[in-house]
């Protein structure tokens, strides 16, 4: 079990003024002993908002971010499997009208080739993803970007669904069903 992050929660805590360590230190203090990685498309995300910053001090401050993050954690790549699902699940939901960002869908796609949940901000994309678990870490507070729900299962709303069926999900530490 592991936890792939995604762009929203990195950028959130940078707006904050965390770094990634500190970052880490929270998140980690949150899921216990979980891997936790990230995309190469979150990678590319971040290596995009940096070079977009609005001033030299800023931009230096995000390219310290993602030093700090390559060195704390593991980037998995974007796989042939990955590939090949992610065009599946992508002309699947096209036929049906669905559009959703290749980058969020290629990070969804990731963490379920590795049985990883996504920590999001950014539910509204992820539930897209067939059978992809993902941990909303704002849950519409900003100011708590770690608060979160964390676990092995499927996120549609504010009901986690695991893979038998079930409903359950830790919220701030205490279980919830729903």
């Amino acid at each position: 079990m592991g936890l792939i992050l995604g762009s929203s929660v990195l950028i959130a805590a940078d707006r904050q003024g965390q770094n990634a360590r500190q970052m880490l230190a929270a998140i980690s203090a949150k899921v216990g002993n979980t891997e936790i990685a990230i995309s190469v498309v979150t990678l590319i995300e971040l290596a995009h908002g940096a070079a977009r910053a609005d001033t030299p001090q800023r931009k230096a401050k995000r390219l310290q971010f993602i030093q700090e993050l390559l060195t704390a954690l593991p980037v998995h790549p974007v796989t042939v499997p990955v590939a090949l699902r992610t065009g599946h699940i992508d002309g699947e939901n096209q036929a049906k009208g669905v559009r959703l960002p290749l980058s969020d869908l290629l990070i969804g796609v990731t963490a379920l080739e590795l049985g990883y949940s996504v920590a999001t901000g950014n539910l509204r994309h992820f539930q897209l993803v067939p059978v992809c678990r993902s941990c909303p870490c704002s849950r519409g507070n900003s100011e708590e970007p770690h608060d979160a729900v964390i676990g092995t299962a499927t996120q549609i709303g504010s009901t986690c669904m695991s893979r038998s069926g079930s409903s359950d999900s830790k919220v701030h530490g205490s279980e919830q069903t729903h």
